[in-house]
């Protein structure tokens, strides 16, 4: 039973490492969907300072949404690698982890149904597969974590027993 229990928090450790990459992904994706200029197709007034505003509140709004994102996926990451190495941790994480998955779940479907009536604009069709792929794995390595960190949680207390 040791054994498996040494196992299982080798793999939570490795799965909140996973969980911070995936976030810094996010980011990064974030940045590159910038690229594409998604101000570019909405109608704008024709007055710069309006302009300005929307771009200003834009951008904001999306660095808040960045930020809180990778914090979230960070706090996970790091409590997930504390209880594999053996430290006891409060049910809070597993809790926002459950609700990252099912918001990932939800938008993994909205990415697939987009996909398949054809809504992806004009994005490359591969890029969009790919994205759904990554995002797939992502949804995984979060059900994966909170697996293991109840299995570690079962193993610990029966290994006190």
């Amino acid at each position: 039973m040791e054994t498996e229990l040494r196992r299982k928090q080798i793999s939570l450790h490795t799965l909140g490492t996973g969980i911070i990459l995936f976030g810094a992904w996010s980011v990064v994706r974030a940045m590159l969907v910038l690229q594409a200029k998604p101000l570019a197709e909405l109608d704008l007034p024709d007055d710069p300072q309006i302009v300005l505003f929307i771009k200003i509140l834009f951008f904001l709004f999306l660095g808040f949404f960045l930020l809180a994102s990778f914090s979230f996926r960070l706090y996970i990451g790091l409590s997930a690698r504390a209880e594999g190495t053996g430290r006891k941790k409060k049910s809070f994480y597993l809790y926002l982890t459950a609700v990252i998955l099912l918001i990932n779940i939800l938008a993994f479907f909205l990415s697939l149904y987009s996909l398949f009536t054809n809504r992806f604009g004009n994005y490359n069709t591969l890029d969009y597969i790919v994205t759904i792929l990554v995002d797939l794995t992502s949804n995984i390595l979060l059900a994966q974590l909170i697996s293991t960190a109840l299995r570690v949680r079962k193993l610990r207390t029966l290994s006190e027993d």
